[in-house]
């Protein structure tokens, strides 16, 4: 694909894969074709590191703006993906946004500033921030409940994951989990989570 590739998000369709490269080099997005194991086209971009995230259309695609503080989406047309929306977060000295997750009815987009301490909600039906809920440490990425109900961010500098009202980012608990937890996926019923962590034991 390309140079540090930070993230890979399946379409809905299953038809696509498209991972985002965030090296040395200007970022890019590869587009893959995961029956053929190709690369039909790669996309360059300004600013990007790790959010990814499918609308559930299948028809946008949502990432991370980096160091530009913005969520950015790519919109699937007959030439590809082109750029869409662009939706300028809070800006922090030392902040960058990581991880993003979209609801399961598409309506809001959640993204974690990565060292900036923040979670933010979108509106995506006005492109819009919705919300903010302050973190008490560095946070990794983010992920929403089957039901849509609950938000969870892994805190990359508070070892454990961090559970919020999906409407109103009001804490709802906290997880422990080994140090410098990243990653989270849930099982297909939604009953267990997995988060892998850097450094000490994965839960």
């Amino acid at each position: 694909v390309g140079d540090l590739p930070l993230a890979m998000a399946e379409s809905p369709d299953g038809r696509t894969l498209v991972v985002t490269n965030d090296g040395y080099s200007k970022p890019t997005l590869s587009v893959v074709d995961p029956q053929r194991f190709t690369v039909p086209a790669t996309v360059p971009l300004e600013n990007a590191w790790l959010g990814l995230a499918w609308h559930p259309d299948g028809r946008r695609l949502w990432i991370s703006g980096g160091g530009a503080n913005t969520v950015n989406e790519m919109r699937v047309t007959d030439k590809g993906l082109e750029p869409g929306a662009v939706v300028q977060l809070r800006k922090s000295e030392h902040g960058f946004v990581g991880g993003l997750a979209i609801s399961p009815d598409g309506g809001r987009l959640f993204a974690v500033h990565a060292l900036g301490k923040l979670l933010s909600a979108v509106d995506l039906n006005t492109a819009k921030v919705a919300k903010e809920a302050e973190l008490p440490a560095e946070g990794y990425t983010v992920l929403v409940s089957r039901d849509g109900k609950t938000v969870f961010v892994s805190l990359w500098g508070g070892a454990r994951v961090l559970l919020f009202d999906a409407d109103t980012l009001e804490p709802r608990g906290e997880i422990p989990v080994g140090e410098h937890p990243n990653a989270m996926a849930l099982s297909a019923d939604g009953s267990l989570m997995t988060t892998a962590a850097a450094a000490g034991p994965a839960r």
